[in-house]
């Protein structure tokens, strides 16, 4: 594989999601928009041989499921059930196009490259896009890291929910979904 294909197959369909994120008002019309993006990026990445390596350990299954379930019940039902698929949705396409680009330039441009995007995708809030710039960017390469490293996928999602969540509950990811319950 080679560039063109992490370009076409994940910075394109991130491109055009965040371009027509840009364009909603509604934030429920943003973040629709933006994972049917991320999900049009899935099923192009698994079409051109993108796959992970899941190994079903004990433990990260445990961790996964506990951390989920945490995420479910630190946001409320609803909002917590959302996040959680967030989480698993943006992890399962985060690891997926990082892993396409490590051929061609190694584990360090692949994630700091994939980050990048990840990073800006998250800026649909204006608000606090000094520190949340940075934060997604360093999130999203640490989960690459990780992923390259161990090779567990249900751990990267369980730390992405689960961060994710306090995050958003104390309002410094989202200041306008702070103490949703």
């Amino acid at each position: 594989m080679n560039i063109w294909y992490w370009i076409l197959c994940y910075a394109l369909p991130a491109g055009v999601a965040i371009y027509l994120t840009s364009t909603q008002t509604l934030p429920r019309n943003k973040m629709l928009t933006m994972h049917g993006g991320i999900l049009v990026s899935i099923f192009i990445l698994s079409a051109v041989g993108g796959r992970l390596h899941i190994e079903f350990q004990t433990l990260y299954v445990l961790l996964a499921v506990t951390s989920l379930i945490a995420t479910i019940s630190f946001l409320s039902w609803l909002p917590g059930f959302g996040y959680t698929l967030s989480s698993v949705i943006q992890e399962y396409c985060l690891l997926l196009a990082g892993l396409l680009l490590v051929p061609v330039g190694g584990v360090w441009i692949a994630a700091f490259a994939t980050a990048l995007i990840y990073a800006v995708a998250h800026q649909m809030e204006s608000s606090n896009w000094r520190w949340k710039f940075p934060l997604m960017l360093v999130w999203g390469m640490v989960s690459i890291f990780l992923y390259a490293w161990l090779q567990q996928p249900l751990l990267n999602i369980a730390l992405h929910a689960s961060i994710g969540a306090a995050l958003i509950r104390v309002g410094l990811l989202y200041p306008n979904h702070a103490k949703i319950k």
